[in-house]
């Protein structure tokens, strides 16, 4: 980065950006430290950036290297401009930009352990020899069966930075499809499947989708920056709402009316799954003419894992720019009464500023989450439990004490899968029950009209 305004946007621009993204930043200056050349008066600095990307589920920690060069203005005035006193700026990272965001977005990524497959010994990781962490106390409900007639099929919609792989847990070896780590009971596909559904899809998502859009957003969305985003107007999340419209219009096109879908949505899938169904009769994305089926007529129900429905109060503090809450305003609720909603939340992990790691970066998220202090709050580790239920008398709320957000174990850096999250083997038998009782009643009751 080279250039005088080069620096006043960089300056401009990252206030918001830490308040939007990350989490405790610290810049600290290394053991190089800070060198001053004489004779042309410029300044040297070397540094290290510090901090927590705390949107994303697996909490990356951020470290970036850099070193910066500049020369302050001479005592006469008329060399500072509009009160910035540098006059010169030139900075270098260690990393590329591109690398720096690769990083970030893949999930196994960590500066202290590069994690290896162990085929013959599952339950650990080669590098560190860390076991996985089992949750010895966890009910153990009786397996699901279902009962209620035709199985729907399943859509599931990945959440903020998600990408598909995160739910069937599959890797490539060599020339087949393998479970990561020899674990399937981690995979929330695979519960599925053990319980007789036999249709089911991820919805086609990497992160670098989530990356982009959100770019293309901040630069082509003039109500991105007002926080005034629309479902129809949107950028950022217009991808993800069309790739929901097509996936289910895809199956209705394969199934017929026969078959019904259930979205079954993890974390933004849930909030962003009600945007496109939108009232029932349209799909709620802006390109072209409307789709000849109704979301209505496809979709008997919406369960949301760990989705924070309620915007903040603050609207600067909205990470959505506003999306959110002009669904919220537009479809409150259950909105749509022929579709069955459920909402799951967790409650095993209370913010807290004093408690650890785990507690600190609860709090922090569900302040980032409601615009207000997460301290106290019980939730998943991401979502607080009063974001995740939609207020609503016919939305039927789940709260697990035991439940945490995200695959991966909060807090911990070295990447352990977690088997509280809400696709494990062992904690979806705690609402797919739920799911059929609801898919019952509203099927009886389109059997009455």
């Amino acid at each position: 980065f080279r250039g005088l305004n080069t620096f006043l946007t960089n300056l401009s621009n990252l206030d918001g950006i830490l308040k939007s993204i990350v989490h405790n930043p610290v810049v600290l200056l290394r053991e190089s430290g800070v060198t001053i050349d004489k004779n042309t008066q410029i300044i040297t600095a070397f540094w290290i950036m510090k901090a927590d990307i705390t949107l994303l589920p697996w909490n990356p920690h951020f470290e970036l290297y850099g070193r910066t060069q500049f020369t302050y203005a001479s005592q006469d005035k008329e060399q500072i401009q509009n009160g910035v006193s540098i006059v010169s700026y030139y900075e270098t990272w260690e990393k590329r930009p591109l690398q720096i965001f690769a990083d970030i977005l893949n999930p196994f990524y960590n500066k202290s352990a590069q994690f290896t497959r162990n085929s013959k010994n599952p339950s650990r990781i080669l590098s560190n020899q860390t076991p996985f962490k089992v949750s010895k106390n966890l009910p153990k409900p009786q397996q699901f069966q279902w009962t209620a007639g035709s199985k729907p099929i399943i859509v599931i919609l990945p959440g903020f930075f998600n990408n598909s792989s995160d739910y069937n847990l599959l890797v490539k070896s060599r020339n087949s499809l393998e479970f990561l780590y020899d674990s399937p009971e981690y995979s929330m596909v695979h519960a599925l499947e053990t319980r007789g559904f036999d249709t089911i899809r991820v919805l086609s998502v990497e992160r670098v989708d989530w990356l982009w859009n959100l770019i293309l957003g901040a630069l082509l969305d003039a109500n991105f920056w007002s926080y005034s985003s629309t479902i129809e107007t949107n950028v950022a999340f217009q991808w993800y709402l069309r790739r929901v419209r097509d996936t289910v219009t895809e199956l209705y096109e394969e199934f017929g009316r026969n078959r019904k879908i259930v979205l079954v949505c993890h974390s933004a899938g849930g909030w962003l799954a009600r945007g496109v169904i939108g009232d029932g009769e349209n799909w709620m994305i802006s390109e072209g003419a409307l789709n000849e089926i109704q979301a209505r007529d496809v979709v008997e129900a919406v369960v949301t894992l760990g989705t924070p429905h309620l915007p903040p109060e603050d609207k600067t503090q909205d990470a959505t720019r506003g999306l959110l809450q002009n669904i919220d305003d537009r479809y409150p609720g259950g909105f749509v009464k022929s579709i069955g909603y459920i909402t799951v939340a967790g409650s095993a992990i209370e913010g807290s500023l004093t408690d650890g790691i785990v507690g600190k970066r609860a709090a922090n998220s569900y302040q980032l989450v409601t615009g207000v202090s997460g301290v106290g709050e019980l939730g998943d580790g991401v979502v607080p439990v009063t974001s995740a239920h939609l207020k609503c008398n016919s939305v039927h709320q789940i709260t697990l004490p035991f439940a945490v957000h995200s695959i991966f174990e909060p807090g911990i850096p070295k990447m352990i899968l977690s088997d509280r999250w809400y696709g494990h083997n062992k904690i979806i038998d705690h609402w797919l029950p739920v799911l059929e009782s609801t898919i019952k009643r509203v099927r009886e009751q389109q059997d009455k009209h």
